[in-house]
């Protein structure tokens, strides 16, 4: 059925010829959503306020640890080690 059939139809079912039988309305590309990183980094200073509200603190050794480990430039890697070394069970 041409569209002016349907225009000489009587007007309810000309609407519904024009719902049904119009063309799909092509949909617009999708466009990825930019990436958010996954997370964020606490600094030490934040993480104490909130360690200390849930009545967490490092010791004065821990606190000593940190500062060497600082000092000495070591990554996270570095660190984990030398933190697991000293407090793992010796094989």
């Amino acid at each position: 059925m041409r569209l002016s059939d349907a225009l000489s139809l009587p007007a309810e079912s000309r609407l519904w010829y024009l719902f049904f039988m119009r063309k799909p309305v092509p949909s617009r590309p999708h466009r990825p959503t930019p990436a958010r990183p996954a997370g964020f980094v606490l600094g030490r200073d934040r993480f104490a306020r909130i360690s200390a509200v849930e009545g967490v603190a490092l010791t004065p050794d821990m606190r000593a640890d940190l500062e060497r480990f600082d000092r000495d430039g070591l990554s996270a890697a570095e660190r984990r080690r030398a933190i697991q070394a000293q407090f793992a069970p010796a094989h």
